[in-house]
């Protein structure tokens, strides 16, 4: 025997029958909510810390906050670095309380500066190991172009071997393996937004 077609399974709520008996319901949750944490506890200390914790557990005015973004560099100092064409990015000082020395010396000699603490009181410029960096955009961009340069080169070294062969195999050169022996390109417009 099958189930009873348009019939719902599972337990059924009782629907209320007026909002003011819900609206009264959900304020008396909402209280005994406010006091659950330390109803429980019966030693002293531990009802005290739950207590002050329970404060910062309510769900009304909870939101997912894992994803805001914490390095986030303020409008006045985003607009002041802007003004004077530098270049602002989080540079890692140390990992866990370990110095990184040999990359902190390796992005100075690359023209990072790390932002003066003094210039923006209000900004706290170093965070948890990062550091906010800055340099000359006309630096960033020579840096742009060798990155895109070095990302082309094994690219560039397959397509070569696809044309005149591969090193050290033979039969390359048939007429087979010519015909296979290719790369198809296709170009497509894609907007990609910068970030000034």
């Amino acid at each position: 025997m099958g189930w009873t077609k348009g019939k719902k399974r599972g337990p059924r709520q009782p629907k209320p029958e007026a909002d003011s008996d819900v609206a009264i319901e959900s304020k008396a949750i909402e209280k005994d909510r406010e006091n659950k944490w330390a109803k429980r506890e019966p030693d002293e200390r531990k009802r005290t810390w739950l207590a002050k914790a329970g404060n910062n557990w309510t769900d009304t005015e909870w939101r997912d906050q894992s994803a805001d973004n914490i390095l986030d560099v303020p409008d006045n100092v985003r607009g002041w670095l802007k003004d004077q064409d530098l270049d602002a990015n989080w540079k890692v000082r140390s990992v866990f309380g370990q110095e990184q020395t040999r990359h902190w010396n390796q992005l100075m000699a690359n023209g990072w500066v790390p932002l003066d603490k003094d210039l923006f009181p209000d900004f706290q410029a170093e965070r948890d190991g990062l550091v906010l960096c800055v340099r000359p955009q006309f630096i960033s961009a020579k840096a742009r172009k060798a990155a895109a340069a070095a990302a082309r080169v094994p690219i560039e070294g397959r397509e070569k071997m696809l044309g005149a062969g591969v090193p050290g195999v033979t039969g390359g050169n048939h007429s087979s393996a010519i015909g296979f022996n290719r790369i198809n390109r296709s170009v497509e417009r894609i907007e990609v937004a910068r970030d000034d």
